[in-house]
């Protein structure tokens, strides 16, 4: 079968998608299928690449003219609206790979179901997060999860985070792309928590719960001891974006009380609302490569993942997982779904820092329950390999290519 994958961004971006995308592509290439990428060019990149099996374009688009927009020049999403520009180098490609599936992350999805009455492919979605129904992706308002869209509504919450005007345009181009959304043949929701959404904007038969997944390690991959890593295993460890809505201030205040001499080693990306300043005893390391990543939890003692706002899925809490080590992670959204509370973690109220400083402590204390939620998080996290998510999306692409 010939899948054209279409995303916002691509490596050598790092982000849960971009190594979705990314791992799913090998994976399909792996399985004989032809295999092509198309995300937003960047001036650094090349415009054509090839890893392995898998071709990768890298078209322009109008949404580059948007940089002074981003505060993150290599990360510029698309808008929510079809970008004319990313509409015609998608064509583009398309014309010359005639693909039978196109397969859209992100908002980049809107520039494809542009360029669908073109072709004859068939158009599918995976939903991460909740942009197909909320222009902050969150789904969350002033700090509690949204009860669903409305129009005043959007734009007032939207507002709140992107200014007057972005928060405007954003909402407004969503909403008005909303009207494409029958073009879309197939939706897959990376948990039970988005597909609840997506059912807002989507029949519900058009929507099917494929978790994502964590891609198989090469065979020579050398995981050595990262240098950033504190002396001693068993630390507490954190991965994400450093900023509130993943309860990094939650966090730090659970740890200040717990008084432990662990280390809490954070691993993230820097935003514009990171902290400026770290408590004694927590090492930040920004911008680390996923086999670093990887090589860090095979030394951790506990693993954290505090977010404030639904995770679509958890990918951290999987990686977490698939190496042995318990998680306190957030009784909220996607991570509710993963984590069963006293079998492969501890799940606590998403903002409570003291429910979270509770079950750190109690953690670290007790070696005979890290061990033993450490194993049933090790055997959970074997749901979710490359393997087994590819065979059910492999499914799902034969079903609406037979479909007329």
């Amino acid at each position: 079968m010939r899948i054209l994958l279409v995303s916002d961004l691509y490596a050598p971006v790092i982000g849960g998608i971009e190594m979705h995308v990314a791992g799913l592509a090998a994976e399909l290439a792996r399985r004989d299928h032809e295999v092509a990428v198309v995300t937003l060019g960047h001036s650094s990149l090349p415009s054509l690449q090839r890893e392995g099996d898998v071709t990768i374009h890298r078209v322009d688009g109008w949404t580059n003219a948007l940089q002074p927009f981003y505060r993150d020049g290599m990360r510029r999403f698309h808008p929510p609206v079809p970008d004319p520009g990313f509409v015609r180098g998608l064509a583009r490609v398309a014309r010359s790979f005639k693909p039978q599936v196109v397969h859209c992350n992100g908002w980049s999805l809107y520039s494809a179901l542009a360029g669908a009455p073109r072709n004859d492919a068939k158009v599918v979605v995976t939903l991460h997060d909740f942009s197909l129904v909320c222009a902050k992706k969150t789904f969350v308002q002033r700090g509690s999860v949204c009860a669903g869209p409305g129009p005043l509504k959007c734009l007032q919450c939207s507002r709140e985070t992107y200014g007057l005007w972005k928060g405007a345009a954003i909402t407004t181009g969503l909403r008005l792309s909303s009207t494409m959304h029958d073009r879309i043949d197939a939706c897959i929701a990376a948990s039970e928590t988005v597909a609840s959404t997506a059912r807002a904007a989507l029949p519900a038969e058009k929507i099917v719960v494929i978790p994502s997944f964590i891609p198989s390690p090469p065979a020579d991959t050398d995981r050595g001891r990262p240098p950033f890593l504190p002396p001693d295993d068993g630390y507490i460890l954190f991965v994400g974006a450093l900023g509130p809505h993943k309860g990094v201030d939650v966090l730090l205040r659970a740890y200040e009380s717990i008084r432990t001499e662990i280390p809490l080693v954070l691993l993230g990306t820097r935003r514009h609302d990171s902290p400026r300043s770290y408590p004694e005893g927590v090492a930040v390391e920004h911008d680390v490569p996923h086999d670093a990543v990887m090589a860090a939890w095979a030394h951790a003692g506990v693993g954290v993942v505090p977010s404030t706002c639904p995770e679509g899925f958890g990918l951290v809490a999987v990686e977490a997982m698939a190496s042995g080590v318990p998680v306190v992670a957030s009784k909220l959204g996607g991570l509710a779904e993963l984590v069963t509370d006293r079998e492969t973690g501890l799940l606590v109220p998403p903002g409570d820092a003291a429910a979270l400083a509770r079950a750190l402590r109690e953690l670290l204390e007790d070696g005979d329950l890290r061990t033993a939620l450490g194993q049933g998080a090790r055997e959970r996290a074997r749901e979710f390999t490359s393997e087994r998510t590819t065979l059910q999306i492999e499914a799902l692409y034969e079903r609406v290519v037979a479909e007329t």
